[in-house]
């Protein structure tokens, strides 16, 4: 497997709506399958392949073919994908600037990819990431100028960006919904209603997946004396065994399986 994969910095203006942008180039002769996890980001990002990326999510039989064009995706499980020859250019956001840039409800694209529409301002990256050389630098920046033009034009609530960030402090993850309810002033039914329109799901399933990305973090950079009990007891659970089968329902994979493979390209998009 060959792959390039570089990340590049946001301008400062945008640092709390993108985590990075990133390049991300395929050099295959023959098809090769891989995979990402769930990170809790969703994706925007334009595509130049030879031939259609097949991917599918979770236990999807059919995939999704992702072909020259812009799209944008998010997702709460495993993502495999086959790839020979492919250039992307694409930004990992923060969930709750997610609808005011690009209209679309986190819901509506769980766990697949949609094409969406080439905004005028966005008419050059076709050619750009065609052309020879490299003309990263000048896409990204008319991706920030897109998306500072979007968020100039959309109000913003403060309120759900803090939520987040205290979710994704250390240890927030071990907030249990009320206590977060609370927190906001909020019932836990209204909480949930305004959390999936912010977050794409339920606070509960987006608390786990929050867990498993802390879990992630230790999985990949754990030295000899780390174990899975150890690992399991740093992210709140109290035995081993409800770790690992909490972990495989997200993401169809054991702890075990991800160690494995830290060539993946999974090791690549993390939230920590």
């Amino acid at each position: 497997m060959s792959f390039k994969f570089e990340t590049v910095a946001p301008r400062e203006s945008l640092g709390a709506v993108v985590k990075n942008f990133f390049v991300l180039e395929f050099h295959n002769d023959t098809p090769v399958t891989d995979y990402l996890l769930p990170d809790g980001l969703p994706s925007f990002f334009y595509i130049e392949a030879d031939k259609a990326m097949e991917t599918f999510f979770g236990d999807d039989t059919q995939p999704t073919p992702l072909q020259n064009g812009f799209y944008v995706g998010y997702c709460n499980t495993a993502m495999k994908f086959i790839h020979t020859e492919a250039k992307i250019a694409g930004a990992s956001i923060y969930p709750v600037f997610f609808n005011l840039i690009f209209g679309k409800s986190l819901i509506s694209i769980l766990n697949q990819f949609q094409r969406q529409d080439e905004p005028p301002v966005l008419i050059p990256v076709s050619s750009l990431i065609a052309g020879a050389g490299d003309n990263y630098k000048e896409i990204f920046g008319l991706f920030e100028n897109y998306m500072e033009q979007q968020l100039t034009n959309h109000p913003f609530n403060n309120e759900f960006l803090q939520i987040y960030r205290e979710l994704t402090s250390p240890g927030g993850y071990r907030l249990k919904v009320e206590e977060l309810a609370e927190h906001v002033g909020y019932s836990t039914r209204h909480l949930h209603t305004r959390f999936q329109q912010h977050f794409g799901m339920a606070p509960k399933q987006f608390i786990k997946l929050v867990k498993f990305n802390h879990a992630l973090k230790y999985i990949y950079e754990k030295d000899e004396a780390s174990s899975l009990a150890s690992i399991a007891e740093v992210v709140g659970y109290h035995d081993q065994s409800h770790f690992i089968r909490d972990f495989k329902a997200i993401c169809g994979k054991t702890p075990k399986e991800i160690a494995a493979a830290p060539g993946s390209l999974a090791n690549k998009f993390r939230l920590f």
